[in-house]
């Protein structure tokens, strides 16, 4: 009679022996995985192409930018409490120089006004747009700039300037967006 053995087990043996699972080269998750790299080659050369096409149109993307831009300056200006004065002359500076495709800050008005209208812009445009680079250098530089009122009216006049001439205002020669192209 045997009392013990030498082999203990550590499991019983189940009475009903599973399968094995399948392997992993049967499931469709390991097959869609290998899909992953390919859509991320896909995606990187369309970002790819996306960027160079910037790079060469970058006056278009400047120019149709550019609105949006100078109202989210007018908004900063208005919330921050900045000279207005200042604010008002940078960011219509800054808005016809980006819708121009040319830098426009040492320009004189003359010359602005010369620019503006060899781009096709209507005298009364021009003559506001003038106007308002007037009242900021004359708001910056005068000792009796400090007329709140005055300062608001100035950017909401500079938004309404910029409304209007985003109208006027072409698109860059030989860059205008094809049909497909959003603008």
């Amino acid at each position: 009679q045997r009392l013990a053995s030498d082999i203990r087990h550590i499991k019983p043996v189940p009475p009903l022996l599973e399968a094995a699972p399948p392997p992993l080269a049967d499931r469709p998750l390991y097959w869609l995985a290998w899909g992953v790299p390919l859509l991320l080659l896909g995606g990187n050369a369309f970002w790819l192409r996306r960027q160079a096409h910037r790079r060469r149109h970058s006056a278009l993307y400047r120019s149709l930018q550019a609105a949006k831009k100078a109202k989210k300056a007018l908004a900063r200006a208005r919330t921050e409490g900045a000279d207005p004065y200042a604010a008002a002359g940078r960011i219509l500076t800054a808005y016809l120089s980006d819708k121009l495709n040319r830098p426009i800050g040492g320009l004189t008005h003359t010359d602005l006004a010369r620019l503006l209208k060899t781009a096709g812009l209507d005298t009364p445009l021009i003559q506001r747009a003038q106007k308002i680079l007037a009242e900021a250098d004359m708001g910056r530089f005068s000792p009796a700039a400090g007329n709140p009122a005055h300062a608001q009216r100035l950017l909401k006049e500079t938004e309404q300037l910029i409304d209007e001439l985003e109208k006027g205002l072409p698109l860059p020669h030989s860059q205008q967006p094809q049909d497909g192209q959003k603008q």
